[in-house]
């Protein structure tokens, strides 16, 4: 597998002046290894935003200078600075225009730059309608509240706000940027001064949805369609607090799946889901106060919320309504979370506190990634992440720092990937019930532990070597053996090695076989049995037999004694007897 690359923006600024020159060096990593960056280029100006295309191939930012920059990434060039004449207050880049659409929005006007222009490409600036009295030469300004762009940076949308005859008028107009036209503009049914809006488009630009707060004490969604000039497609009612007397009243988080079937919404005692067909929520979860950022997949069937110190994430394909969440993560230094985004494919999630950064790899919700920065730096802005960067992840944030110099910091670092399998060797000191089993080293960046698998079943090791007979857990890196105890003598052995990453993404070896000795047969005693029989036969025999021949004589000679005493019963008195026979 070819190594897949992160690229991570970080962008930090402090009121100082400064050359912008390259710079090398790095930053305390916590998870992984230490990540050096790139390139670095200073400004002179705290930077305040980023944006970043879905390939990492530009970066726009600006500073609280209003100087606005776009970057080429890959080798940290400045392509271009424009200096802004008014107070900037927003920046987005369209995501997947090439050449590059930068979007740069101040109180009352869009201004849209291209890379081979100092002068804006596009000026959006919505007056109040003719309708009236103004006319055409004498535009009355509206102040913008929120914008955002479609995906190639053809679609804008724009809610604004003026005042007329004591009473505040709030629209929102779209616009076709590369015809330079409105397509429509509508005005809503909001009038209060205190009013705030939320805007996110979906990546086509076909659906965008509005979120307003107003008066504090209330909110509620609007739901617009580029082919529709007609005001909202559908809008709901005010937003209740089930565990209040009343309504929500704040919207802190507000967030629309790139395909626009999906929104979320984050208030001041609740995260609500609704689908763009419907204008009622089907799910929800109280008492989640305030939550700093919301995070999509492409299709919103998976997603996450930061509120405080906690990332919680949501499976929608497979939750049941009653559950809250799949599962939570706290920031491991304690801190709150400032900002959190997630790429489109809903594997990673960027977090950032003040002090740290990490990228949470999704399957297995932890980090696997960490910048510790300085104690210098405050986060303060923003930041970004490719959401769909090929083999690459961008990540971007801007800082404010008291000692250090701004400017923009570009990271590049593996990717999660798959380790490459390190096979076994082979088998030495093999008994009858261990052996050592040896292996190759890893050389994996991200390495985690080994995973030694044991079974004299095959085909357990070969489809589901976690419920093996035994399982060893090496965690050095530099281990390459173990000892197997517990065997059976004159039994096969299938082994497989497994490689995981902190990721918990793996590689098996192949699978090797070994027997352990056979145990040599038991001693045959017959032979000996035999012997010992016939040994014991002679030996009674001789001692029979010299008993036999000490007592026989002695027999013999008492028995003559006898017959000297008396008559034997077959001789008859005066009968002669031969000699020897007496």
């Amino acid at each position: 597998m070819n190594m897949r690359k992160i690229m991570i923006l970080v962008a930090i600024g402090i009121m100082i002046g400064s050359a912008c020159i390259p710079h090398f060096g790095n930053f305390n990593v916590s998870a992984g290894y230490a990540l050096e960056w790139t390139w670095k280029y200073e400004t002179n100006s705290t930077v305040k935003g980023i944006s970043i295309t879905d390939d990492a191939k530009y970066i726009g930012a600006y500073d609280y200078a209003n100087n606005v920059y776009l970057f080429e990434s890959d080798t940290g060039s400045l392509v271009r600075t424009w200096i802004y004449g008014a107070e900037v207050t927003g920046i987005k880049i369209a995501k997947k225009a090439d050449p590059p659409l930068l979007f740069v929005s101040d109180i009352h006007a869009v201004r849209v730059y291209r890379q081979d222009s100092q002068t804006p490409y596009r000026i959006y600036s919505p007056n109040m309608p003719l309708a009236y009295g103004w006319n055409a030469s004498q535009p009355r300004p509206g102040n913008i509240t929120g914008f955002d762009v479609s995906s190639d940076g053809k679609i804008l949308a724009v809610t604004y706000y003026y005042r007329w005859s004591n009473t505040w008028k709030y629209n929102v107009s779209m616009y076709d940027v590369e015809r330079n036209v409105e397509l429509w503009n509508y005005q809503t049914t909001f009038s209060d001064a205190r009013a705030k809006f939320g805007l996110s488009m979906s990546y086509d630009g076909k659906f965008f949805v509005v979120g307003v707060s107003e008066s504090d004490t209330y909110i509620r969604l609007e739901l617009y369609e580029r082919d529709s000039p007609y005001g909202p497609k559908w809008q709901t009612d005010r937003l209740r607090d089930l565990l209040g007397s009343g309504y929500l009243s704040k919207i802190t988080a507000l967030k629309m799946s790139d395909d626009g079937t999906v929104i979320m919404i984050g208030t001041n005692n609740a995260v609500m889901k609704f689908i763009q067909t419907q204008n009622k929520e089907v799910w929800r979860v109280d008492g989640m106060r305030n939550p700093v950022a919301i995070g999509l997949n492409y299709s919103g069937s998976e997603g996450f919320f930061a509120i405080d110190k906690q990332i919680s994430f949501m499976d929608f394909s497979t939750m049941e309504f009653s559950k809250r969440f799949k599962w939570n993560w706290t920031t491991p230094d304690n801190n709150t979370i400032v900002n959190a985004l997630m790429d489109k494919n809903g594997e990673y999630i960027v977090v950032a506190t003040a002090k740290n950064m990490w990228l949470i790899y999704v399957p297995v919700h932890k980090p696997f990634r960490s910048i510790e920065l300085s104690t210098d730096f405050d986060l303060v802005a923003s930041i970004d992440i490719s959401r769909d960067a090929g083999d690459r992840v961008a990540l971007g944030a801007a800082y404010r720092v008291t000692d250090n110099p701004a400017g923009v910091y570009m990271f590049d670092n593996p990717k999660a990937i798959k380790p490459q399998a390190c096979e076994i060797f082979g088998f030495f000191d093999v008994t009858t019930t261990s052996m050592n089993v040896t292996w190759a080293a890893s050389t994996a960046p991200d390495f985690a532990r080994y995973e030694l698998y044991c079974d004299s079943n095959y085909n357990t090791i070969t489809t589901s070597p976690t419920n093996a007979e035994k399982r060893f857990v090496i965690t050095s890196k530099d281990t390459t053996y173990k000892q197997v105890t517990g065997l059976q003598p004159g039994t096969t052995y299938y082994f497989k090695l497994r490689v995981v990453c902190i990721t918990e993404l793996y590689a098996d070896s192949q699978v090797k076989q070994k027997m352990t000795e056979v145990p040599p047969p038991p001693p045959d005693y017959t032979p000996y049995i035999v012997a010992a029989v016939v040994i014991t036969a002679l030996v009674i025999f001789l001692l029979w037999y010299f008993y036999l021949r000490h007592k026989i004589p002695e027999w013999k000679e008492k028995r003559k004694k006898k017959k000297g005493k008396s008559v034997a019963w077959h001789q008859r008195p005066g009968e002669y007897l031969p000699p020897g026979f007496e």
